[in-house]
């Protein structure tokens, strides 16, 4: 049995406090039923691609099928209450309120529907047609007027102070949760730059930070030189010239911009970035320096910044081109006792190996190298890696 429904012309119109309150305890259940409903199938989903070994791509479709779960659980909830309950939520019995027709009458599931249309609507424009119900003479927000509809007592007890707890409840631990959220932000920054553990698995973080850091003076040199080096990169990338015209108009440009990184290294000493520049600015072709100046710019950067694999790997990649095969195994070595993950690290020391005839080390590196290459190489981005690994088996004795 439900209540008799009150006739609009008799009752008391419910005013904006207590329509937040029940607002917000029905947004709450609706949220949990939602979470209820999303949470198992998306463990389900997520569980089933990676066991097939799918791309993470392909659950896209799954943010769709949330978003569509969470409308129908919210529509269906409010239809469901207003048509079969005598237009009161779980909210609105709290608090004592139900939504009727202009005419007194109970909502339809028509009504029910534009009345939620109507919610949307609301919410739009800085949720001005919720605060209009502040101001309107008979309580009503834009959802009623397009729906035509009231908002009542329902003459049972309002729980005003349980629905204020509940509701304040929620907010505090919003706004708590922020707050921590925040500052674990804060304190996670502050780790990954101080930590030289995090730094090595992270290089990129480590380096945008020096960079940020760099002394202004050096600065100006170091951003002359990424001016040059984009210009002589447009050259060597235009192929309607021949190589050798390339190389010739390549060669002023590039001994330029070293000199530019010699100053910026010069009144910035300790500084790991300028020095790796520098490493790779000696390596473009017909430059004034040499392999020796690439390689002690690289140590100097790797001495700089011990833990960053990334520039030991440098270091121990010059050794190789240098034919200091003992040397560069040191350095790769190194780098894979920091980060055994480093598959360019573990393809370049099986290649050292290779020269050294050390031939079942050789191949157990590069084995190790394309299994880590071919666990991320969901976009294909590591095949020329993978392929240079076989090749170099291959070509080992069997």
């Amino acid at each position: 049995m439900t209540d008799a429904v009150p006739q609009a012309s008799s009752s008391k119109y419910v005013g904006f406090g207590r329509r937040f309150l029940a607002f917000n305890i029905d947004l709450l259940l609706i949220n949990l039923i939602t979470l209820l409903i999303i949470l198992p199938l998306s463990f389900s989903v997520g569980f089933a691609v990676g066991a097939s070994g799918a791309p993470k791509s392909s659950l896209s479709w799954l943010n769709i099928l949330s978003g569509l779960i969470g409308l129908s659980t919210a529509v269906g909830y409010y239809v469901l209450f207003w048509t079969k309950q005598s237009g009161q939520t779980l909210g609105n019995r709290l608090l004592a309120l139900r939504v009727i027709k202009e005419d007194g009458s109970e909502l339809d599931v028509g009504t029910s529907v534009i009345r939620y249309i109507g919610y949307v609507l609301s919410g739009v424009i800085l949720g001005l047609g919720y605060l209009w119900v502040i101001f309107d003479s008979k309580k009503q927000g834009w959802h009623d007027k397009i729906a035509k509809t009231y908002v009542v007592e329902s003459g049972g007890k309002s729980r005003t102070g349980l629905a204020i707890f509940i509701v304040g409840g929620i907010y505090l631990l919003t706004i708590t949760a922020f707050i921590g959220a925040m500052f674990l932000g804060i304190f996670a920054i502050n780790a990954i730059k101080n930590n030289p553990q995090i730094k090595r698995e992270l290089p990129g973080l480590a380096v945008a930070d020096y960079k940020k850091n760099m002394a202004p003076e050096a600065k100006v040199h170091y951003d002359r030189y990424n001016a040059l080096v984009n210009q002589a990169k447009t050259i060597s990338n235009n192929s309607s010239l021949p190589l050798a015209e390339r190389e010739k108009r390549i060669r002023p440009i590039a001994d330029e911009f070293i000199g530019e990184l010699k100053t910026a290294a010069q009144l910035d000493p300790q500084n790991p970035v300028i020095w790796v520049e520098l490493g790779n600015a000696y390596t473009w072709p017909n430059t004034v320096g040499t392999k020796e100046d690439s390689l002690n710019a690289f140590k100097k950067a790797s001495d700089l910044e011990p833990n960053i694999t990334v520039y030991i790997n440098f270091v121990g990649d010059t050794l190789f081109d240098l034919g200091r095969y003992d040397e560069a195994i040191q350095e790769f070595e190194r780098s894979i006792s920091i980060s055994e993950n480093s598959g360019y690290a573990h393809l370049s020391l099986g290649k050292a190996y290779a020269k050294v005839g050390k031939n079942d080390l050789a191949k157990q590196h590069l084995q190790r190298a394309i299994d880590i290459f071919l666990a991320e190489n969901k976009d294909n981005k590591y095949d020329n890696q993978i392929i240079d690994a076989r090749k170099v088996i291959d070509s080992l004795p069997k």
